[in-house]
């Protein structure tokens, strides 16, 4: 059963206060008179992604954080952090050295999650949900998984979260056209990628007489098409759910870059790319035949205008010998949120959690202003008014919210009328679902990311130092000739063990051993796919 609308969203917010002009909410007295209510103040991040249209302000300050003040906890006043997307780490890690990180920290990587409990800078929330929460509270006794999700090896709850549909988030997608011109078929082992991805770089699929196209990506998340494909991603755990090491599978995935490299099929410059941005940017100008990562219905327009006789084709990740695995998934169970320790008013955080996780909040910020954005429609959802005018105002303002979309009855509907470009995309996201949302494919890690154990602040150094380290020594083996992955494994494995990695695989080896019962399985996530 889903959670009805609003269910506690009137035990959570009260009515919108005037203002005394100097920021303070004012209620009416006892004797009539206006008296102040005193607003406390709470910093909350949101991801910087560039994508603010002209006109709508900046990601601190714009319609929605406005809307956000006046109709959350007449008590509460929200500032926002805005935070690069692809840099949250480094910003977070100088945030926090400098004392001014935010008191609520959306943050979507599980390991930068794990990272901020290991060095106990955020808080455990049990007793705050307790003693503070409605709408959360309610939320978690239902679907208790959720809390479980969040919670650390001293039996405490330290993160927010969310409940989605099992749902696609990474596709990748090839040139059809391409493969047609070419005579190809869809490659669907390593060494078809290879000769797949070389033709697409040599042969002028497109037929322009020119030397100006790729054949994959190996920056931004495209890069995962090959890391997912070895299964050279933490924590890969047997059968028994015992903890096992990565060297043979990343040394495989770093083979295969590597002779995509030599053959001339990716991007020379490819590591200048650090974001993706001009890896989507040439997929989408239509340079590039294959890429990962995630796509949309403005996305597959902006490929549309820019290469009309081009088309697109969802593929399955190349089958090797460690497996046959799917694109990253959305988690259905998503923890998102913490808690700095040092949260003024970590009771005003608790306030702002309930009013921004409640569905109502989150149904205006999907759907915008009923009668300005949306209009009812013969199913009893949202039907959009002005395409235009919703991807202007509203439709970059995601990361404001954290939402349940599982508890949305709407969430999943189609929309009646599609343009042509809605409905290219819709048929692709149809295609990747059908592919990649079965439990026989499953994504290439046993466990959920967000259950994984927190290291030690003497372990997590010793884990983030190496790996750097080793990441330079990786890379290396793709762009120098005569350095094998061979010897890239070994070079790596002795600065894994020079400085203390050993430690950090005992420890996981027996974390994994003692707390299975932690464990959320990713074959649990299938309960939750919508059809």
């Amino acid at each position: 059963m889903r959670w009805p609308l609003g269910a506690a969203l009137s035990a959570v917010l009260m009515l919108s206060a005037c203002s005394d002009g100097d920021g303070n909410a004012v209620q009416p007295g006892d004797s009539g008179t206006e008296k102040k209510v005193e607003k406390k103040k709470i910093t909350v991040s949101i991801y910087d992604r560039s994508s603010i249209p002209e006109g709508e302000g900046s990601y601190e300050k714009n319609r929605w954080t406005e809307w956000i003040n006046e109709n959350g906890p007449e008590d509460v006043e929200v500032e926002f952090v805005a935070i690069p997307r692809w840099q949250s780490r480094d910003k977070l890690n100088a945030m926090f050295a400098a004392g001014n990180a935010p008191d609520l920290i959306i943050e979507y990587a599980a390991d930068i999650r794990n990272d901020l409990v290991s060095q106990r800078l955020v808080m455990p929330l049990d007793e705050l949900i307790e003693e503070h929460s409605v709408y959360y509270k309610q939320l978690i006794e239902q679907y208790p998984n959720l809390a479980a999700m969040s919670t650390k090896e001293d039996g405490k709850n330290y993160m927010v979260g969310r409940i989605s549909p099992l749902d696609i988030n990474h596709f990748v997608l090839i040139r059809k056209d391409w493969l047609d011109a070419l005579n190809l078929s869809v490659p669907t082992t390593p060494e078809e990628l290879l000769a797949v991805a070389t033709a697409f770089a040599k042969q002028d699929p497109d037929n322009n007489g020119q030397h100006d196209t790729y054949g994959i990506a190996l920056s931004g998340s495209s890069k995962n098409i090959i890391t997912y494909a070895y299964r050279s991603i933490y924590p890969v755990l047997d059968d028994n759910l015992e903890y096992t090491t990565l060297w043979e599978q990343t040394k495989a995935s770093y083979e295969l870059k590597k002779q995509l490299y030599d053959a001339g099929a990716v991007d020379r410059d490819f590591l200048t790319d650090t974001e993706g941005k001009k890896a989507e940017e040439d997929f989408i100008s239509g340079r590039l035949g294959i890429w990962g990562g995630n796509f949309s219905a403005a996305k597959m327009e902006a490929f549309m205008k820019a290469v009309p006789d081009g088309e697109l084709q969802v593929i399955a990740l190349p089958k090797t010998e460690f497996g046959h695995y799917a694109p990253e998934l959305n988690s259905p169970l998503a923890p998102i949120a913490v808690i700095n320790t040092n949260a003024k008013h970590p009771d005003a955080v608790m306030k702002y959690i309930d009013f921004i996780t409640d569905p109502e909040t989150a149904h205006v910020l999907q759907y915008g202003i009923e009668g300005e954005h949306w209009e009812e429609g013969p199913n009893g959802c949202p039907v959009t008014i002005d395409e235009e005018k919703f991807k202007k105002e509203v439709d970059w303002n995601r990361d404001y919210m954290i939402r349940s979309a599982f508890l949305d009855p709407c969430a999943n509907m189609k929309k009646a009328e599609m343009n042509e470009y809605e409905a290219a995309f819709d048929r692709l996201l149809e295609d990747a679902r059908q592919m990649y949302l079965r439990p026989e494919m499953p994504v290439p890690y046993s466990v959920s990311l967000n259950t994984v154990p927190t290291l030690p602040p003497e372990l997590l150094l010793i884990k983030q130092n190496a790996e750097m380290s080793m990441n330079d020594i990786w890379v290396k083996s793709i762009i120098t000739p005569g350095y094998s992955t061979e010897t890239a494994l070994n070079d790596a494995q002795n600065i894994w063990k020079s400085s203390g990695g050993e430690q950090v695989d005992e420890f996981n080896s027996d974390w994994f051993s003692q707390n299975k019962n932690m464990l959320v399985e990713v074959t649990d996530w299938y309960q939750y796919k919508v059809e």
